[in-house]
């Protein structure tokens, strides 16, 4: 069964009504192990770094970009 959760001040809560899950019944203080698998592109979307070139004017291409001080930086 898998269970999508959101972590909020130390505790996760379900997205859905676990009851509503399929066949397992969980019946109320049954112990469960948990194991955690975080969603990075809305990590990634959170991010102060995310978007932080969008107004740079003379990056047109942001890869092209990146590689080209890549390569200086080896230089």
């Amino acid at each position: 069964m898998n269970i999508t959760a959101r972590f909020e001040n130390g505790i996760f809560r379900p997205l859905e009504a676990v009851s509503s899950l399929g066949a397992v019944s969980l019946r109320e203080g049954t112990l469960v192990a948990i194991e955690v698998a975080i969603d990075v592109a809305s990590e990634a979307l959170d991010s102060d770094f995310f978007g932080l070139w969008k107004d740079r004017s003379e990056i047109e291409d942001s890869v092209q970009y990146v590689n080209q001080m890549r390569t200086r930086a080896r230089d």
